[in-house]
């Protein structure tokens, strides 16, 4: 079983992100500041708290790190994985020394490491367990410029060690202008920006064909006629539209023909409507009774 570090692990992606690995089978050392919130993180991730430590760290401090590392040494004997959703800059020990020592210890650059092109093309082309995330960059640059850099990644056959991310869990909106950037980018082909997506991703984290199969989703959109306006917050209905999706995500048990459809249409009175249909398994009547009471939940 793979194990592996989380840093900022008591909240937000560091929090999602360590409860990910662990449903994904791997063994985490939860590290953050505060210990009540991560022991929270293994309790809502509903898996065997022997597979999880907490490990209150603060990043700062040489020392904490140690303690951390050992810590995790001395629980799971290995490390596969390092995340490192919270830290600061170093000038302590050089990063490819810790390159070379650790030549199995998988590591992702936030950012793509932008504007540093060369500098990271040279280490990518040294340390095979180097990949980068295209987080902020995507959506934060110009279009023609994140274009560019991913190209010069590319060109230099970086293809399948590029993974799209956002950084983005407030301002929702940036996510689909990262999506169009690199779907726009003409100088990709499809598989190419399947590797980027999703299977970059599967292979860093090193899931298993169950485990992708689970993921294999066909998500449809249609609006009808084609342009229809929506007067209300925007933030709020993206809000309620990704729980709604994520939720139709969550639906599916053994199917495998998985379908995830959401509708924009007009009423008879022409009145707006957006649906998200799925063809999971549906709510049971028993449950469907009890949908609007406050706080239910079907999940487990």
């Amino acid at each position: 079983m793979k194990t592996a570090i989380v840093t900022g692990a008591s909240s937000g992606i560091g929090r999602s992100t360590a409860i990910a690995l662990l449903k994904a089978g791997y063994k985490v050392i939860c590290s953050g500041r505060r210990m009540e919130a991560l022991q929270e993180t293994i309790e809502l991730s509903q898996v065997d708290s022997n597979n999880a430590l907490a490990v209150s760290t603060n990043v700062t401090k040489p020392e904490s790190v140690t303690n951390l590392f050992q810590q995790a040494h001395s629980k799971f004997g290995r490390l596969d994985l390092l995340f490192n959703n919270a830290g600061i800059s170093s000038q302590g020990e050089d990063f490819e020394e810790i390159l070379f020592d650790r030549p199995n210890l998988k590591i992702y650059i936030m950012h793509a490491a932008w504007p540093y092109l060369e500098d990271l093309k040279a280490l990518m082309y040294a340390h095979p367990q180097v990949y980068v995330g295209l987080g902020a960059i995507c959506w934060a640059l110009p279009e023609n410029e994140f274009q560019s850099y991913v190209k010069g990644l590319v060109d230099a056959g970086f293809g399948k060690r590029i993974m799209f991310g956002t950084d983005q869990m407030m301002w929702v909106e940036t996510i689909s202008d990262g999506i169009e950037a690199l779907n726009s980018a003409k100088f990709l082909t499809v598989d190419q920006k399947a590797d980027i997506f999703y299977n970059n991703a599967a292979r860093f984290l090193e899931l298993t064909e169950s485990e992708i199969e689970k993921h294999n989703i066909n998500f449809k959109t249609s609006v009808d006629p084609d342009s229809i306006f929506i007067k209300g917050d925007k933030g709020m209905i993206e809000q309620v539209l990704i729980n709604l999706v994520k939720n139709a995500f969550q639906a599916f048990d053994e199917e495998t023909n998985r379908i995830v459809e959401v509708k924009v249409s007009l009423s008879e009175k022409s009145r707006p409507i957006i649906s998200v249909r799925d063809n999971g398994n549906g709510i049971d009547e028993e449950a469907m009774e009890k949908i609007f009471i406050p706080f239910f939940t079907t999940k487990k």
